[in-house]
């Protein structure tokens, strides 16, 4: 492998480790599900589900890190990489809040924190991965489903449908960055 390539999976190879961020599906699909009114997941149930498949998402995530160093070794992020990281999360997060607080205050005819998460994982994706043709895809998908209210989808079912959307980004993303790791730096032969 070229010093480059090297470069470039060490610089952003928190970012590669797709596999961690498919758990994250997880309460977020339960969130869309219980919006949609399936499998009575409202109330104190759809809480109690949300929360508990949160606590499920990040053993999962842990235990993909480790499995991560087990196989691709482990490569520590510098105090500059890790401020900027923070910065990052704190500036998506504020991002996508903003959008929430102002879909909540002002009922506009699209989810504004959709749109907001799709411009959050486009800039992350294109500043640490590439943004390549998946990418593309899943920030049209969330997109599109943050707009269903134009076409006359009801409120809590296009925000339902935009958390499911969210769930199956995570999900496919994920696995679809893991394998450009995959092909970038292959797994260590005989890890256990």
């Amino acid at each position: 492998m070229e010093l480059g390539r090297i470069a470039a999976v060490t610089r952003n190879y928190e970012a590669l480790q797709g596999l961690k961020l498919m758990p994250s599906a997880l309460p977020v699909a339960v969130a869309g599900l219980g919006t949609l009114g399936v499998g009575d997941l409202t109330g104190t149930r759809g809480l109690v589900a949300f929360l508990a498949s949160s606590a499920v998402a990040v053993a999962l995530t842990v235990w993909l890190g480790r499995w991560y160093e087990r196989h691709y070794g482990k490569v520590q992020p510098t105090k500059a990489q890790r401020r900027a990281w923070c910065a990052w999360f704190a500036a998506g997060l504020g991002a996508i809040t903003a959008g929430a607080l102002l879909d909540w205050w002002l009922s506009p005819p699209v989810l504004l924190f959709g749109i907001a998460g799709a411009g959050v994982l486009a800039i992350y994706w294109r500043a640490l991965v590439g943004f390549r043709l998946h990418h593309a895809l899943a920030v049209t998908a969330l997109v599109v489903a943050s707009c269903l209210q134009l076409f006359g989808v009801a409120g809590e079912t296009a925000f339902g449908i935009t958390m499911l959307t969210y769930a199956a980004v995570y999900v496919c993303v994920g696995y679809l960055d893991h394998r450009g790791l995959k092909s970038i730096l292959p797994p260590v032969q005989g890890a256990a």
